[in-house]
């Protein structure tokens, strides 16, 4: 799955629509893990080496390293040098938007800000 998560959202034909629903449903998809979504959380914050994430995620370099492949692949987080060390952050504003939105929607607000998606009900049906 790699396609590119626009920000652009100016879908309008039948077509554009269906292409449109495409891209979203990949690109939650990509979202659609819990290691993936902790690294955007912390992105939301600022910049990131893989040191720091693997610190946070307690997570091998191979396991931080194949989720931030994925999100830049998918054109949700870019990277760039700084010295020995490669540094990440989020590509658009809206995908920070979004995960904020997903945090409001997941988390109760009256406790410590913290979010637990193990206590979250999913309804299915």
């Amino acid at each position: 799955m790699t396609s590119a998560v626009a920000c652009d959202d100016s879908a309008t034909s039948s077509d554009d629509q269906g292409r449109a629903a495409v891209i979203k449903s990949d690109f939650l998809a990509v979202l659609a893990n819990r290691q993936r979504m902790h690294i955007l959380f912390l992105l939301i914050e600022g910049e990131c080496s893989v040191g720091e994430l693997m610190q946070e995620l307690r997570e091998t370099p191979v396991g931080v390293s194949r989720h931030l492949i994925i999100l830049r692949d998918n054109n949700i987080i870019r990277s760039r040098r700084c010295g020995k060390s490669v540094r990440y952050s989020l590509t658009c504003p809206r995908v920070a938007q979004m995960v904020k939105a997903l945090s409001d929607i997941c988390c109760d607000k009256d406790a410590e800000q913290t979010c637990s998606l193990g206590e979250l009900e999913l309804v299915t049906s």
